[in-house]
């Protein structure tokens, strides 16, 4: 009996280590212009969805993310964004319709990301956690 308890705890134990390292897949990384250590979920999300524009008020944030297609975009907006994928693509598609704001720059690889963060003092975006990122103009930021 001893024995399956402790398989049935270590199963159980595995799967909540796996799905916790799956919901943060990625790094959140911004130019070393920004003036931040860390992010919560709540401004991470004000960026992606349109309703916060800048870090300070002379500096512009400058969001990219991965295209539609790319598995870090969907484990992004269901982590960060609390919806599906296709909720945040409409919300994104009223907001333009609306005109009341631009969706963030998209990319079709983590190396557009990292270019477009380098050279944009204001950037940030969203890449794989396993990323080598050895810019000096780009740090990893934490996620609160």
């Amino acid at each position: 009996m001893k024995i399956k308890f402790r398989l049935v705890f270590l199963l159980i134990l595995s799967f909540s280590f796996s799905s916790f390292a799956q919901s943060h897949a990625f790094s959140i990384i911004v130019n070393s212009k920004v003036n931040i250590d860390s992010i919560s979920m709540n401004v991470l999300k004000e960026i992606y969805t349109g309703n916060r524009s800048f870090w300070n008020e002379n500096l512009r944030i400058r969001p990219i993310r991965t295209s539609d297609s790319n598995l870090i975009t969907e484990q992004f907006v269901n982590t960060v964004m609390s919806q599906s994928l296709s909720q945040y693509l409409q919300d994104w598609r009223l907001k333009l319709f609306s005109g009341k704001a631009l969706p963030p720059k998209k990319a079709e690889s983590s190396q557009e990301i990292i270019s477009f963060v380098e050279q944009n003092e204001g950037g940030i975006g969203f890449v794989p956690a396993n990323q080598t990122i050895t810019s000096s103009q780009i740090k990893i930021i934490s996620l609160q």
